[in-house]
């Protein structure tokens, strides 16, 4: 158990980093808030592979966060909310994209 607890804690600590890492796929991409802008960045395939083992961690990682009450507790409601709401934006693109591969 304890193993288990310092793993997850351990992950935890890789959070930021792995914001950071999904974020720097998109650096060119001047507006961040232009979803069509991210979709045209991802139709690179050496940037959607790239992409996408990124932002499945990075989500796999931030579900792991909101699980644990003292991750919760120690983060402020911003970074919190900052991090919701760029694995659904994040999300939203890949649905966007797969979509349009269909």
């Amino acid at each position: 158990m304890e193993g288990t607890l310092t793993d997850v804690a351990e992950e935890l600590k890789r959070l930021p980093s792995l914001h950071d890492a999904l974020w720097d796929l998109f650096r060119e991409v001047r507006n961040k808030k232009d979803e069509e802008a991210f979709e045209l960045a991802l139709e690179k395939p050496e940037r959607r592979d790239e992409f996408y083992p990124r932002l499945s961690k990075f989500c796999l990682v931030l579900k792991m966060a909101l699980a644990s009450i003292h991750w919760v507790k120690a983060t402020p409601a911003a970074t919190s909310d900052r991090y919701k709401r760029d694995a659904m934006f994040f999300s939203k693109a890949q649905s966007v994209r797969e979509d349009s591969l269909r």
